[in-house]
């Protein structure tokens, strides 16, 4: 994009258009009046794109006129202040403050903020959760907070959760929330975020939860955080009590079946011995449609869920 502005001799107004800065522009105005003394000034920025360096020099040439490199930016004295502003950009981040001028900043100052990093954290194991229920899903991923304390965090935990949908099955060396938004276009999803008032009664006791959800198919995850931990409450519906412990680095295995069957646990348990994996925790939901989660702590991932789904309606593992 070309800025030009023309101050005249004889009337000493300016003139401001923008454009191209093409052959035919430079012969017909800003070349010409210097030519004949009727400009005082011109400036120019810059050359369309594929024609720098300018082919026609008639106006770059001559003698009134003074080119440079695009290079604004580049002097010692604007890097150095470009360096020192980088460095109280760190320094207020890590201490909680705003950021101006930085990409997904209210998503990095919010990761730093003692009551909403918990929220990260289960923002990102609700999206780990979903990529590894749906089968890497695709379509519209829905984010959706509720509770007065969440009203305005949207913006950070929409890229919390990509962080969790794309950290294993994207190609890039690293996900993070300042580049979650633009990678997860390139992963077929779109991810939104809104808030849902609460309830009378959720008013009165402060209670905040997050739900991630696939929009037109069968899978949704509420989750809260007690104290400093993430915890998830429900499965599609399924309600957790007590609530089920998101811990990071900590491998879950979770499975959907019939309630009535006193065979199954047992059956589980040496499907684990059989794999090498030890038994840390286990939970289930409450009867929802005739079926109940379960959800195990296991001490590593299993290498495959073959043999679990021959015994189960649906099965997944995932850790974040």
């Amino acid at each position: 994009m070309r800025k030009l502005i023309i101050e005249s001799n004889d009337h000493c107004d300016k003139t401001e258009v923008e454009g191209g800065i093409t052959p035919a522009f430079l012969h017909s105005c800003p070349g010409a009046a210097l030519g004949y003394g009727q400009s005082t000034a011109a400036s120019l920025e810059v050359f369309l794109s594929g024609q720098e360096p300018p082919r026609d020099r008639a106006l770059v040439d001559h003698e009134n006129v003074i080119s440079c490199p695009h290079l604004g930016a580049s002097t010692r004295e604007a890097q150095s202040r470009c360096g020192e502003e980088v460095a109280v950009q760190f320094v207020d981040m890590v201490k909680g403050k705003s950021l101006a001028g930085v990409v997904n900043a209210q998503a990095l100052t919010s990761a730093f903020s003692p009551h909403t990093k918990p929220w990260i954290g289960l923002a990102e194991a609700l999206g780990t959760l979903m990529r590894a229920w749906a089968g890497s899903p695709k379509g519209t991923i829905q984010v959706v907070t509720q509770g007065t304390a969440l009203r305005n965090a949207g913006n950070c935990l929409g890229p919390a959760v990509i962080v969790g949908l794309l950290k294993e099955a994207s190609k890039q060396a690293d996900v993070n929330l300042v580049n979650a938004k633009l990678l997860v276009k390139e992963a077929g999803l779109d991810v939104t975020a809104s808030h849902s008032p609460a309830t009378t009664e959720e008013q009165g006791c402060g209670e905040c939860f997050l739900t991630v959800a696939l929009e037109g198919a069968p899978y949704q995850a509420v989750g809260s955080v007690q104290g400093t931990t993430p915890v998830l409450q429900a499965l599609n519906g399924a309600v957790f009590t007590p609530e089920v412990p998101l811990r990071r680095g900590l491998p879950l295995l979770m499975f959907r079946a019939q309630p009535s069957n006193p065979a199954m646990l047992p059956t589980m348990l040496g499907l684990l011995a059989e794999a090498g994996v030890r038994l840390l925790s286990y939970q289930t939901s409450l009867v929802s449609d005739g079926e109940t989660w379960h959800v195990m702590g296991i001490s590593s991932l299993l290498p495959n869920l073959e043999a679990w789904k021959q015994h189960v309606n649906e099965a997944f593992q995932f850790q974040f």
